[in-house]
């Protein structure tokens, strides 16, 4: 009887008034996973709930996009956090309500976010290379995107982190072939990955890839340490939270 958002609610909060250096990254699709009450209210109970987690940034998925236009500009321009789609382009006229690139300061870490979504799906059930609704384009070139958005960016920030709805596989792709990426949060093929995967590039510098899963069952945590020396970032800790009745409501 007792919602799942609530515990979330409930840890996100404990921890960050117990470690205050503490952001909370969504990788989206928070929407369209077969609540009928937001089918009934065409997303409203959900964008009300996301809305009202403790949440620092998030990127966009590609489910959220579910209920046209209209709902995708309320939930983004009414969020009280930055809502990232670095390669989604709005067509036609008005700017696009997305952020491209984020900077976030973390004590005196600055910390750099992008975030990249994956194509929308048709009727069919197939990826579409058709704009979702029509109005909001998605550039599927996800490798020139994050390199151009990494060499703009990279040197104003000491941790580059990309908080993609792209899946595992291109995630892993991703990671071995951009430097400068210290850190992929990633969703959309929803793996649910009990420790980081850790890969070492060509030149020597490495790099994280982390998924915690589906539905909200799980969170994941990583204590990270970030070298203002060297502007390198590392997971000192890292672990799957299961989400019941163990803890805050």
């Amino acid at each position: 009887g007792r919602s799942r958002y609530g515990y979330i609610a409930g840890y996100l909060e404990a921890l960050k008034e117990a470690t205050p250096l503490t952001l909370v990254l969504d990788a989206g699709d928070d929407y369209e996973k077969g609540a009928l009450a937001e089918l009934r209210s065409m997303g409203e109970s959900t964008r009300e709930m996301v809305q009202a987690l403790p949440i620092d940034l998030r990127t966009i998925g590609n489910h959220d996009f579910a209920y046209g236009e209209e709902a995708v500009l309320r939930d983004v321009l009414g969020s009280r956090h930055p809502v990232l789609a670095s390669n989604v382009h709005r067509t036609g006229e008005g700017d696009s309500p997305f952020a491209s690139f984020v900077e976030v300061d973390i004590g005196c870490a600055k910390i750099g976010v992008v975030g990249l979504v994956a194509s929308g799906y048709g009727s069919n059930d197939y990826p579409s290379r058709e704009p979702f609704d029509g109005v909001f384009e998605q550039d599927d070139r996800y490798e020139v995107v994050l390199s151009e958005l990494v060499r703009e960016h990279r040197g104003e920030v000491d941790a580059f982190i990309a908080l993609n709805h792209i899946g595992y596989g291109a995630d892993l792709e991703l990671a071995r072939r951009v430097p400068g990426v210290d850190l992929v949060v990633g969703a959309h093929s929803e793996d649910l990955l009990p420790q980081p995967t850790a890969m070492r590039r060509p030149d020597g510098s490495h790099v994280y890839v982390v998924q915690a899963g589906h539905w909200g069952l799980t969170l994941g945590r990583a204590d990270v340490g970030v070298d203002l020396r060297d502007h390198t970032l590392t997971i000192d800790h890292y672990g799957i939270v299961n989400v019941d009745a163990s803890l805050p409501y």
